[in-house]
């Protein structure tokens, strides 16, 4: 649960939107972190490698979040 509000925080800071993050994206910006503050390191698998598919599905995620977000504040504001 700590995570859970660590990654809302970022997002709900940096896009003004407040969700829950899913399993995926919680993992997702866990590897930006690693990549960011610790240099590609991760303590379960050494170095990160990332591939095209990590960034479209990290872009795929988001996008679908968001939509989700946007769409819940449809039905309040109608």
């Amino acid at each position: 649960k700590k995570e859970d509000s660590r990654v809302s925080k970022m997002y709900k800071s940096v896009l003004v939107v407040d969700f829950k993050p899913t399993v995926r994206l919680k993992e997702l910006v866990k590897t930006r972190h690693e990549l960011v503050h610790r240099n590609g390191l991760s303590d379960e698998i050494g170095f990160i490698k990332i591939e095209k598919k990590t960034i479209w599905d990290l872009i795929t995620e988001v996008n679908t979040l968001f939509l989700v977000y946007l769409n819940s504040l449809q039905y309040i504001v109608n």
